[in-house]
């Protein structure tokens, strides 16, 4: 597969609370600074560029992203989440007819999709995401 290339259409400036100098990974906001995602966490977008602590990160928030596939890989017109590194993996979310506890149904709720990938992808390679 050729390199996947990102299209833009929102890009926007949020400070940082820490080095941040992994890119291609979603990002969040939080205690009003960009942290990287966590597992199933709401994103903001995608880091766009190294940035020091305290210092405006460029979030590509609404487009076509491009983003490091966690384990398990990322198959094309699938929803996304974030893994607990902030890399793209296959959306969890409940199974019709199946059986769950309480805490399962919470759990799997919790978990936010991102997007939707345009491409299939292993992990560690980069899918392109459709941002939500």
């Amino acid at each position: 597969m050729a390199q996947p290339v990102q299209h833009s259409v929102l890009t926007t400036s949020i400070k940082t609370g820490s080095d941040m100098y992994t890119l291609k990974r979603f990002v969040k906001v939080g205690s009003g600074v960009l942290a990287y995602c966590g597992a199933g966490e709401l994103a903001v977008g995608v880091l766009q560029a190294e940035t020091n602590e305290g210092k405006e990160a460029p979030v590509l928030v609404q487009g076509i992203a491009v983003v490091e596939v966690g384990s398990g890989g990322i198959v094309e017109n699938t929803e996304v989440m974030s893994d607990a590194n902030g890399k793209a993996v296959t959306w969890a979310h409940p199974v019709a007819g199946g059986t769950y506890s309480a805490s399962e149904v919470n759990a799997l709720f919790d978990k936010k999709s991102i997007g939707i990938a345009l491409d299939t992808a292993s992990a560690g390679e980069l899918v392109r995401v459709l941002l939500k």
